[in-house]
């Protein structure tokens, strides 16, 4: 899932801010290991951003940008079954549930500009991880 994670931040911060490319890549598996510490609120306020050991003064673009792309994945994945994504994808309805999904965590974790725009690019780079869901969500729902 991490992998999966960082590849599609990845995606969205080439287009939305590439500069932050670079410290995606030297902190993207700090970000995973302080999430394992603090649990899975994520929500990166000045507070939070401090106790996960980036700063007081509020998390940077690429940061809050993989913390979306965590909570974004994280809820879809938990949210759905396998059969139900398949059923899902079979209707064409996945895209617009992914969509209104990314769109609300990008506009709570981003700001209502930057949400829609980082949900369109969400939306963008799924194409690329035609197998991400099914497998995402039978990790969290075993057996079904």
């Amino acid at each position: 899932a991490k992998d999966s994670v960082l590849t599609i931040a990845t995606g969205i911060l080439k287009s939305l801010a590439p500069t932050g490319l670079g410290e995606l890549d030297i902190f993207g598996d700090v970000f995973f290991e302080r999430i394992a510490e603090v649990g899975r609120d994520i929500r990166l306020t000045p507070q939070r951003a401090s106790a996960l050991g980036f700063g007081s003064e509020g998390a940077p673009l690429w940061l809050r940008t993989l913390a979306a792309t965590y909570e974004t994945t994280r809820r879809l994945a938990e949210s759905y079954s396998p059969a139900e994504i398949e059923v899902q994808i079979n209707q064409a309805a996945w895209t617009k549930t992914v969509n209104a999904v990314a769109r609300q965590v990008g506009e709570e974790m981003l700001g209502s500009d930057q949400g829609a725009a980082f949900a369109q690019q969400y939306q963008a780079v799924l194409p690329n991880q035609p197998d991400l869901w099914p497998l995402l969500s039978k990790t969290l729902h075993p057996g079904a």
